[in-house]
């Protein structure tokens, strides 16, 4: 049972990204990150890697290589939930509005001056 909740804990701070195949290949040639795979801190598979990313020491390891914080903004980008990105949608509709009329506005007012 308690092995099944370490599990369970373990696979829900799990982070997985895709690499490039220069990306794979420095797991070949970089001690530093074969030791991540000895020492289980990571998991790397065909084109992708696994790793807690609450574990904030092999984070940085990682990110020193494969910059791990641009990687995990683009998932979070494509994270982004349909209702989120429809009140995203909705947001940038409203601050185009907004926008055309500051521009009359400022437009108004320029003919009033002249």
């Amino acid at each position: 049972m308690i092995k099944k909740f370490e599990d369970f804990i373990n696979k829900s701070h799990s982070k997985t990204i895709k690499l490039t195949p220069e990306e794979v290949s420095l797991f070949t040639s970089e001690p530093v990150l074969q030791n991540l795979i000895s020492d289980e801190k990571v998991s790397l598979s065909k084109d992708d890697i696994q790793y807690d990313e609450s574990d904030v020491k092999t984070k940085e390891i990682l990110d020193q290589y494969l910059e791990i914080a641009g990687k995990t903004e683009e998932e979070f980008n494509e994270s982004v939930n349909s209702e989120g990105k429809k009140e995203l949608d909705e947001l940038a509709k409203r601050i185009k509005e907004l926008q055309k009329e500051y521009d009359k506005k400022a437009k108004e007012l320029n003919k009033k001056r002249k």
